[in-house]
């Protein structure tokens, strides 16, 4: 099964375990393919999406595209304060996530492992 049919079939089993309610999805590497494609997908489902990308200009481009409730950060995942420092202020706005996306991913970042587990 693929990363993206597995993301996908995580989703479908949230929302059926959840009474179809919105799911809070955190999804890493947003900006383009993969992780574009499920952002979209998800947001048409009623999902709200917080995700995260290097590129501050296609982050700021999909601020337009897909405005509140989404949320979009420029952060470098390679960078383990900048995980942090997001996955803090995620957890700080709101319920905590039903489902993390991890493509674009850093092994060497504990911080991004722990928020994870």
């Amino acid at each position: 099964m693929t990363c993206a049919a597995i993301a996908v079939h995580n989703v479908e089993m949230a929302k059926t375990n959840s009474a179809a309610r919105s799911l809070r999805i955190v999804l890493t590497g947003v900006t383009r393919g993969l992780g574009r494609a499920l952002l979209e997908r998800f947001a048409a489902a009623g999902h709200v999406v917080l995700g995260c990308g290097r590129s501050a200009q296609a982050i700021a481009q999909l601020q337009q595209q897909f405005p509140s409730p989404h949320h979009f950060t420029a952060v470098d995942i390679s960078d383990e304060n900048a995980v942090r420092a997001w996955a803090e202020s995620l957890l700080a706005a709101g319920d905590p996530p039903d489902l993390l996306v991890q493509l674009g991913h850093d092994h060497r970042c504990e911080t991004h492992r722990q928020f994870v587990e």
